[in-house]
C-alpha cells in the first residue's frame, strides 16, 4: 500500500476494532494477536506505516561554522521479533493496520 491513508480507506468497512499483537516474525513480517496463538496475521494483509518501517529522509543541521549541513539518513525502526503493536482490523479481520508499537 501506498500510503496510509489508503490502506485506512481500504480497510475501513465501518466496524473495526483495536487488537494487541506480537511481532512473531520479521520478514516476511508476520503479527499474533494477544489471546490466540493460531491468530497470526501475514505482510499480505498489513499495511505498516513509515514511521515503524526502515526508511531514509533528508535532514538539515546546523554546522560549528554557523552554516547549515544537509543529508540523507536511513531511520532504522523497523518492526522486530518481540515488539508489542496496536493493529486495527477490519470486522471482517481482512485487512489490518499497524497502528504503533505498545
Amino acid at each position: 500500500m501506498n500510503s496510509l491513508k489508503e490502506a485506512f480507506q481500504q480497510i475501513n468497512t465501518g466496524n473495526m476494532e483495536v487488537l494487541q499483537g506480537k511481532v512473531i516474525q520479521e520478514n516476511p513480517l508476520e503479527i499474533q494477536m494477544a489471546g490466540d496463538e493460531k491468530y497470526i496475521v501475514s505482510e499480505e494483509v498489513t499495511a505498516v506505516p513509515e514511521h515503524l518501517r526502515n526508511y531514509e529522509t533528508t535532514v538539515v543541521m546546523p554546522s560549528d561554522t554557523g552554516k547549515f549541513f544537509s543529508g540523507k539518513i536511513t531511520v532504522k525502526n523497523a518492526l522486530k521479533k518481540g515488539d508489542e503493536v496496536y493493529v486495527l482490523a477490519s470486522a471482517k479481520g481482512k485487512q489490518f493496520l499497524v497502528l504503533g508499537r505498545v
